[in-house]
């Protein structure tokens, strides 16, 4: 339990949990976030989040970050998410932070500080960070590292099934990591988004159901 006992004490940083949540990291993933390059603690947190080595704690990580007076709120969001701004400059690998974003469920249903619940269906709990780069250059410098990204892989705990055409197709599922996006968080309603920039992602949620569909139904 070595691995884990040092990525925990990176993650005091934040006052993260350790040990909680149900992402499938391994000790191997966990030691590749533990021996990163990070220049501070913040930025070696910051990496543990989206890197997904377990669930994210969006509102512990923004409420540390607000509390140090490192991030401003801005607009934008929608659903109760909420985005932030350094105050002051931030990296990630070597990437200009640009702006970070998340949300967060509380036991009761409703969102933890600082984020809102809109009404309807809530947004999976996920912490953002979107940096000046390209999709392809920051991809390659987290794999470079050893940092894991999400991918579908066939589930065998399942069982493969027979379309109307004979087709066989076996369900997949979403192996948790780094998700990353072109864009200023392309995917939620910021009113200035930085062009330039690439989107990591660490969610929650276990699968995103559109893309899940698209791949276990593409030919």
């Amino acid at each position: 339990m070595r691995f884990l006992s040092n990525a925990c004490a990176l993650a005091a940083f934040f006052l993260v949990s350790c040990g909680s949540g149900s992402t499938e990291a391994s000790a191997d993933d966990i030691e590749a976030v533990d021996q990163q390059p990070a220049e501070s603690p913040l930025e070696r947190a910051l990496l543990e989040q989206v890197s997904c080595v377990r669930l994210p704690q969006a509102s512990v990580a923004m409420n540390a970050l607000l509390r140090r007076h490192a991030i401003a709120e801005t607009d934008g969001g929608g659903d109760g998410i909420a985005f932030f701004v350094p105050t002051r400059p931030m990296s990630l690998l070597g990437f200009d932070i640009v702006r970070l974003g998340g949300w967060e469920s509380s036991p009761d249903g409703g969102a933890m500080e600082p984020f809102g619940r809109g009404p309807g269906t809530a947004p999976p709990t996920f912490i953002s960070i979107a940096v000046r780069g390209s999709v392809d250059e920051v991809r390659s410098r987290f794999l470079s590292v050893g940092i894991k990204e999400a991918e579908y892989v066939p589930d065998y705990s399942m069982n493969a099934f027979t379309d109307s055409d004979g087709k066989v197709y076996q369900p997949r599922r979403l192996v948790p990591g780094a998700q990353f996006a072109e864009g200023d968080n392309p995917d939620s309603y910021i009113e200035n988004p930085v062009p330039g920039t690439t989107t990591i992602t660490c969610s929650a949620s276990e699968m995103d159901f559109q893309k899940e569909i698209e791949v276990q139904f593409a030919e």
